[in-house]
């Protein structure tokens, strides 16, 4: 049984952390959950572990829609995703949706930790330090704990392009383009870490 208080908490969270659409779709499914829903059936039936639904299971299910719509953008759920205005029906309608047609797409995204916003948080980081370096003209240390600790600390290994701006070093282990990650979940790929 899905407890509607992790979706609950997760809503707090997000709303504390500025994300009002993924705030307000974590109590939607939180409220539906307390109502007695029956939304996660099609995923119970091929997610074996009940310890997936428990803790962290609202920000995989969080990535796994998001994966999701970028990959269906013509989907009923993908349209009523941000740019879209807030419509709790129509939201709902669309997630019970992408759900019952697409459970086994979702199902392997749910079983997996949650991938944090790593690519894009590093970008702020890696423009942030190169504008340090090139003011200072010193070397600059990073420290960070936590599982996207290889990537922030390894930024000044990859080269970075976006919208005319291009940084590469003299031999990048890659190279980090929004492009490439709006491709590849397109084509139905994700990151893993």
């Amino acid at each position: 049984m899905i407890s509607s208080s992790i979706f609950y908490g997760q809503a707090r969270n997000c709303h504390d952390l500025g994300s009002p659409f993924m705030g307000n779709l974590m109590e939607l499914l939180g409220d539906k959950i307390a109502q007695g829903s029956d939304v996660f059936d099609p995923l119970a039936q091929l997610v074996h572990d009940p310890d997936i639904f428990a803790g962290n299971f609202p920000l995989r299910l969080a990535g796994a829609l998001h994966g999701f719509v970028l990959k269906n953008p013509d989907c009923a759920l993908a349209k009523a995703y941000p740019p879209a205005q807030w419509d709790q029906d129509r939201i709902w309608a669309g997630l019970c949706q992408a759900i019952a047609q697409n459970a086994d797409w979702i199902a392997p995204w749910v079983m997996v930790p949650p991938q944090t916003n790593e690519i894009r948080r590093s970008s702020a980081i890696s423009a942030a330090a190169r504008v340090v370096v090139d003011r200072f003209q010193m070397p600059l240390m990073v420290s960070e704990i936590g599982a996207s600790a290889g990537l922030n600390l390894n930024f000044d290994r990859y080269g970075v392009a976006a919208q005319g701006f291009q940084f590469s070093p003299p031999d990048p282990i890659f190279d980090a383009d929004p492009r490439l990650a709006r491709r590849l979940c397109a084509q139905g790929g994700h990151f893993s870490g």
